[in-house]
């Protein structure tokens, strides 16, 4: 049977079982058959410890051993000495000579030279240096600056004076005159009791060279830097006390018979120039007292036949688009303003017919709705109203009530 079993084994299953086997015994037997060497044993060196005081004292026993050593090799021995040659016998002098020859004198000892002082250098005095006169600080001088040139042409101040040379306005609220005055002060003379009157200062009217209108194609130039900047104002020097003038003697009894009546022309001058004033303003026509009723025969059909209520829708739309109550107080915008208008042929409302006929609010409210109405009918009638040409005599005078945000005819 167990050869019919291995027949029936495969040839596979052979390898692999084998293969196994190997491995079993490697894992097994491999540290017995295949064990590594023995690794070295390490040195071993014995290490002695040394105090600070020992390792001192061994150096210095080193180091005086080495000092004490000579270096053989560098030097023979002293005892070691070269055979000294055999010198040749000296030739003995004749004995005359040896007499004459006598010993030379010694020479005088030099005499000791003094050390000279050595020269003390003298101080030389030190001279005052000349003190600089103050130089007084150059003066500021303006440095133009350069200004880039425009094409632009600057707009023209309006004036209500044409002239060929430009004038500006004068600083101080001074008369016009054509040619220019400065203020003479009143100064009266000791000598002469005569009284001077003080002359006021005159400057020319404000004057341009054309006529600036809003149709004026113009461009306003662009603003630029200054050319220069002003020096600044150096504070004004205290002035010097100023002596008493002496006493003038006391004027005649003619100049204090002039001095009364001068006085009385004056004031009577100044009187009537105040009355004149007071009549100009008592001239000026006033508004209308609430609640008056407006002059006979103004109306839509007053010289007319009547307006068509289309007509009048778009007259009353044309002004109520204009008309801006919302700037005003609550009681102006309560008011109802009855306001009369005249409307010229080209339908364009006359801005000096624009009177206030009535209203229902105190003077200042009254005062704004008014403003408010005459706004809106010379802001919405600048191009013209919506008006039939063939009833001019009907809307030639119109009266228009503001109430409450509505216009009515």
């Amino acid at each position: 049977m167990l050869r019919a079993w291995l027949g029936r084994v495969d040839r596979s299953v052979w390898i692999s079982g084998s293969g196994h086997l190997v491995v079993i015994l490697w894992v097994l037997f491999g540290d017995v058959l295949f064990s590594p060497p023995p690794p070295p044993e390490p040195e071993v060196m014995s290490v002695d410890t040394l105090t600070e005081a020992e390792f001192a004292a061994l150096e210095a026993a080193s180091g005086g051993q080495e000092s004490t050593e000579e270096p053989q090799d560098s030097a023979p021995p002293a005892s070691v000495r070269p055979p000294e040659r055999p010198e040749p016998p000296a030739a003995e002098p004749p004995p005359e000579q040896v007499a004459e020859q006598t010993p030379p004198p010694e020479p005088a000892p030099e005499p000791e030279v003094e050390p000279q002082p050595e020269e003390v250098p003298v101080a030389e005095t030190a001279q005052p240096e000349p003190v600089p006169e103050p130089v007084a600080p150059p003066a500021e001088q303006e440095q133009p600056v350069a200004v880039i040139p425009s094409s632009v042409v600057p707009r023209p101040r309006p004036a209500q004076r044409v002239a060929p040379t430009p004038e500006d306005a004068p600083e101080e609220d001074v008369p016009e005159a054509e040619q220019v005055q400065e203020r003479v002060a009143e100064e009266a003379p000791p000598e002469a009791p005569v009284v001077e009157q003080e002359q006021e200062a005159t400057a020319p009217p404000e004057a341009t060279t054309e006529v600036v209108t809003e149709a004026t194609e113009t461009q306003e130039a662009p603003q630029l830097a200054p050319t220069a900047s002003k020096r600044p104002r150096s504070r004004p020097a205290r002035p010097d006390p100023v002596a008493k003038p002496a006493e003038q003697p006391k004027p005649s009894q003619t100049a204090t018979a002039q001095s009364p009546s001068q006085s009385q022309s004056d004031r009577a001058a100044t009187d009537a120039a105040l009355a004149e004033a007071l009549g100009e303003a008592t001239e000026t026509p006033a508004p209308k007292p609430a609640n008056q009723n407006s002059a006979p025969g103004r109306g839509l059909a007053a010289n007319g036949p009547p307006m068509s209520s289309g007509e009048k829708d778009a007259l009353r739309v044309a002004v109520e688009r204009c008309w801006n109550v919302g700037s005003l107080s609550t009681e102006a915008q309560r008011a109802i303003v009855t306001v009369h208008v005249t409307i010229g042929a080209d339908k364009k409302p006359v801005a000096t017919s624009i009177e206030l006929a009535s209203s229902t609010a105190s003077d200042a409210a009254t005062r704004q709705a008014f403003e408010a109405a005459r706004r809106a009918i010379l802001r919405c009638g600048s191009q013209g109203f919506p008006l039939p040409d063939e009833k001019y005599e009907t809307w030639r005078e119109l009266e228009l009530i503001f109430d409450k945000g509505r216009v009515g005819l």
